[in-house]
């Protein structure tokens, strides 16, 4: 039997100091992130769901507009073709269904890309009243009387815009999109033009979804700074936040122009229109990745959603996106010793 040494009882109980505020600090989290979802649920999830709802049906309705009920109906009543060629139906079943196969990857991530567009407004929706509103209400003071660090409370205010949301619009869409089409493919089995097994047997009606997954680290990575600004400049403003994170990026503009115009500095001022300010305030859209093409070599034009997935893994070598990585955490640390600075101010 092991006896427990003077040297180890030091090491132990250090061991257990730490896992007791690993816990400490899980469930704080969890109890943050719960409070964040319930004051946002209208934001976070029942308005996305009828977005997903609406996006979903555009997108099936124009995707199936040639449906297997008017292709079953041409075949049965073009009697002149079913006598001259009898397999000539069975061709143009073949041909509906190969055309459906190679849109319907097409179909999915459009639903996805454009449900992630709304989310990118529903973040900076979010993100300019997080801080903002607990000090126009004055509940910022309730809040502080939780023993709850600021640091804790803006890393829930954080994890929502940058993994929860686009995650729970992911399930979202994938989930209704695939019912959508089982239920479309079930019915099309009372007809001649039997789409169940071929829609169930096809890959890429698995990973059109699943190459948009894989998408969301980088999308932490990449919408860290906007999400960052947002969140500082909610916790600076006194008075309205939305004039003073669009307004600020725009005047810098202008004041450069106004600067290289009077005293012929030869500046490039819209480099620094699409690489700083663009970055800064669309970083939470989907696809804006590609500001990034041009640091990274890749051609122009280059967007497609069939390579998406391979546009934003490049962007990982540009060295513009790492140090937008790093103004982030300066600014989320802003953010911070803000929120302690309004404590001691309301």
């Amino acid at each position: 039997m092991n006896a427990i040494t003077g040297f180890q009882v030091p090491k132990l109980l250090n061991h257990q100091v730490k896992t007791s505020e690993i816990k400490s600090f899980l469930k704080t989290m969890r109890w943050l992130l719960k409070r964040e979802f319930w004051e946002n649920k209208y934001l976070f999830f029942w308005g996305p769901l009828g977005i997903a709802f609406t996006f979903c049906a555009v997108f099936l309705s124009a995707a199936f507009n040639d449906s297997p009920w008017r292709m079953h109906t041409k075949i049965l009543g073009d009697d002149k073709m079913m006598q001259t060629d009898p397999l000539a139906g069975a061709n143009l079943i073949r041909d509906f269904i190969a055309t459906l196969g190679s849109q319907l990857p097409i179909v999915i991530q459009m639903c996805h890309f454009w449900m992630f567009c709304i989310g990118g407004f529903v973040s900076i929706l979010y993100l300019m009243s997080a801080l903002h509103t607990e000090r126009l209400d004055r509940s910022i003071l309730f809040w502080k009387s939780f023993p709850i660090a600021d640091s804790q409370t803006i890393l829930s205010k954080i994890i929502f815009p940058l993994f929860l949301l686009p995650l729970i619009m992911w399930m979202m869409v994938s989930t209704l999109l695939f019912a959508s089409m089982f239920l479309f493919g079930f019915v099309s089995e009372f007809t001649s033009v039997k789409l169940l097994w071929a829609l169930i047997g096809n890959l890429d009606f698995y990973t059109a979804s699943l190459d948009v997954l894989v998408l969301l680290p980088f999308y932490f990575v990449w919408a860290l700074p906007s999400v960052a600004w947002f969140l500082m400049v909610s916790a600076w403003a006194k008075s309205r936040v939305f004039p003073w994170a669009f307004g600020i990026p725009v005047l810098s503009i202008g004041l450069l122009l106004l600067l290289n115009y009077v005293f012929h500095f030869g500046w490039d001022v819209r480099w620094y229109s699409i690489h700083i300010v663009l970055r800064l305030i669309s970083g939470v859209f989907p696809a804006s990745w590609l500001l990034e093409q041009q640091n990274i070599g890749l051609p122009e034009q280059y967007f497609s959603l069939q390579n998406i997935t391979q546009q934003a893994w490049l962007a990982l070598q540009g060295i513009s996106l790492w140090l937008s990585v790093v103004a982030g955490i300066v600014m989320l640390f802003v953010a911070v010793r803000l929120r302690q600075f309004n404590e001691s101010n309301t």
